[in-house]
């Protein structure tokens, strides 16, 4: 655990105006991510992890899969890996208290992420609804007698 640093970019950005589809996830993230789902475990079983840690740690780990492809069985692979690792060396309170130091620094990198995308969200309705009200009108009026009917689309 210790001096591992997560991928830069915690998240791809999505635009408004289309969908961007999702990337496939590369090695140094499946390790990444299912390195911090198996030391999660372990230090959550031995006792040396808060549990409303180990659940934001698991929120992320959702959050942050879900805007990937990713293969599951690779995924789930890769965590078996890191749990065994992590139960065959002595995992102690230390490598736990850096590890939920890592859960907090991605939350806050993920929240950023959350508000700027909520942000670009707003602006893209803004601007739809703008375009709309912009939207050229066509009238056709008809008279009967002396009533005038109009209709606009």
């Amino acid at each position: 655990m210790g001096n591992k640093k997560a991928p830069s970019g915690v998240m791809p950005l999505f635009l408004c105006s289309y969908a961007i589809p999702k990337s496939e996830m590369d090695d140094s993230q499946y390790n990444f991510v299912a390195g911090m789902a198996g030391g999660i475990d372990v230090c959550l079983n031995n006792d040396l992890m808060d549990y409303q840690i180990a659940g934001t740690g698991k929120s992320f780990i959702g959050k942050y899969l879900d805007v990937w492809n990713y293969d599951s069985a690779k995924y789930q692979q890769r965590y078996q890996l890191a749990v065994k690792t992590f139960t065959n060396k002595p995992i102690t309170k230390g490598d736990c208290n850096q590890l939920s130091a890592d859960i907090y620094r991605q939350n806050q990198a993920l929240a950023s992420v959350d508000q700027q995308r909520q942000q670009e969200q707003q602006e893209c309705q803004t601007q739809s609804l703008n375009d709309v009200l912009k939207a050229p009108v066509q009238t056709n009026c008809t008279r009967y007698g002396n009533s005038v009917y109009c209709t606009s689309y």
